[in-house]
């Protein structure tokens, strides 16, 4: 929809039916993966002045608990046709029932053909920011930069296995099947209690990522077909187990990782033969 003062705002919806999928336990039995339904829309506002804004969510979900939000602004200032800055700052949460971990072979699994197919629900959290800069000093001469601080949290729960073939049913371990304990090393599952399963165990999988990847190239036409690029690339990434969003601690930890940096230089020369 275009309204007269040229904003315009685009939505649409989209149910997907349940079906089958070979993929998710990674070899193992078939799973039928609920219905989902997907929400979207998007807000511009007029393109031809100083600043323009875009805002965009998109709601998703299924009946198994399964769910993301996701929400994004980007504004562009634009004061003249050779300079244009975007900042678009995004935040999205999500859990997903049915986060793979691993198979584990079982002979007394025989519902499942004898292998285990271990799942664990995920919440995760993510907020991006990326920050682009397009600069023309003159036709012969441009500036690009391109930032983007990453910060994402994810936290395992519900540890569980697929209890039968072709279908999305699981037996969460302690409560629907067998038993589980926390120590050092991760978690050792037991999947039958009393029965004649072995036991096996899983590491840690909580995690928080922070990433911090700039990019700077400039481009130089000092003759006429013959060009000079110089690139710069920094990279900063590192871990940790927490598993929580906290972003006081996550984004002051960006630059805590050692950088990576990378310096290009690439001359064309025309000869006119």
């Amino acid at each position: 929809m275009r309204c007269n003062n040229f904003w315009s705002l685009n939505t649409y919806s989209q149910h997907s039916f349940s079906s089958y999928d070979d993929q998710l336990t990674r070899g193992g039995p078939l799973v039928r993966l609920p219905a989902r339904n997907n929400l979207n829309a998007t807000l511009t506002s007029d393109g031809r002045g100083l600043l323009a804004v875009q805002v965009n969510g998109s709601l998703n979900w299924n009946p198994a608990g399964g769910w993301s939000r996701d929400v994004g602004v980007t504004a562009t200032i634009h004061p003249g046709p050779n300079f244009q800055l975007q900042v678009g700052p995004s935040y999205s949460r999500a859990r997903n029932v049915s986060q793979f971990i691993r198979s584990v072979g079982d002979p007394t699994a025989t519902t499942t053909y004898g292998m285990r197919s271990v799942f664990a629900t995920i919440d995760e959290t993510d907020l991006a920011l990326d920050t682009r800069l397009n600069w023309t000093f003159s036709p012969k001469a441009s500036l690009q930069l391109y930032v983007q601080p990453l910060i994402v949290a994810g936290a395992y729960s519900d540890y569980k296995q697929l209890r039968t073939p072709g279908t999305f049913n699981f037996d969460v371990y302690g409560r629907d099947a067998g038993s589980i304990s926390h120590g050092s090393d991760g978690f050792t599952v037991d999947p039958d209690g009393a029965g004649p399963a072995p036991v096996f165990t899983i590491g840690d999988q909580d995690f928080n990522f922070r990433s911090l990847r700039a990019n700077l190239i400039f481009r130089w036409e000092y003759r006429p077909g013959s060009t000079l690029f110089v690139v710069w690339q920094q990279q900063r990434a590192g871990s940790a187990p927490y598993g929580d969003f906290a972003f006081r601690r996550d984004f002051g930890a960006l630059f805590d990782n050692a950088a990576t940096n990378v310096l290009a230089v690439k001359a064309t020369y025309w000869l006119g033969l």
